[in-house]
């Protein structure tokens, strides 16, 4: 974990994690535009964890136009997909080797605060991707299953453990690797929406609006619920 093991979270500690919570659902829930050079910077850094030479990187206002040149080389050979190996490598560098130290040394009701850092998030940011239910069904209905299924090979700044990792690395100064995390941050802090592929990167950018109910839940019923630019 750090330098000093710890099996409790000090009250200092415990008090910041309301701020945590604030801060990424700002974030998830902001408006404004991603800042492309940054989201460009931390896709060369996760090829670059990865030993992969830096893509050409393409920026879309949103996923729509995205899909629709991905379409384009779907039969494509030499476009190989690589979003489950960056998104393992992410899991491996950060979560999971976050988790093994905070599980294995933290005391049972320290765990139950940590949770927090994940189960109180805002639906949109704690399933992972905005690209939800709703778009997604949208976009088999429209391209049918061949086509919408070998499309998702994404991956988004958005985690379920963001608000976790982030805590994990500030406050209890866990060991992580420095460059992935740097990279990964970039990329939430913008909540940015990409599709790796060997040579071509895309890159989606933020909904301009989202509407939840008083859950912090996606609204069902009667109106749209994600806003594209």
């Amino acid at each position: 974990m750090s330098r000093h093991k710890i099996t409790q979270l000090t009250p200092a500690q415990v008090a910041a994690i309301p701020g945590y919570l604030e801060k990424w659902t700002k974030i998830a829930l902001s408006p404004e535009p991603i800042n492309r050079q940054q989201v460009a910077e931390a896709v060369i850094a996760i090829y670059d964890a990865l030993g992969l030479k830096a893509p050409q990187i393409l920026i879309f206002d949103n996923i729509y136009p995205a899909v629709s040149e991905i379409v384009k080389f779907l039969d494509n050979p030499f476009q190989m997909k690589i979003g489950d190996k960056l998104g393992e490598k992410i899991e491996e560098k950060l979560r999971n080797q976050l988790l093994l130290q905070t599980i294995s040394q933290i005391s049972s009701q320290s765990l139950t605060l940590l949770s927090q850092l994940w189960d109180k998030l805002p639906n949109p940011v704690g399933s992972g991707f905005l690209l939800s239910t709703h778009q997604e069904r949208e976009f088999r209905t429209q391209l049918g299953c061949q086509v919408w299924n070998p499309l998702r090979n994404y991956i988004c700044g958005w985690n379920k453990y963001i608000c976790f990792i982030d805590f994990c690395i500030t406050e209890l100064n866990c060991r992580h690797d420095a460059k992935i995390w740097s990279a990964f941050d970039l990329l939430a802090k913008n909540w940015a929406v990409i599709f790796p592929y060997e040579k071509l990167c895309y890159v989606c950018d933020r909904p301009i609006k989202v509407c939840l109910d008083n859950s912090n839940l996606l609204q069902e019923r009667g109106e749209a619920v994600i806003f594209l630019p």
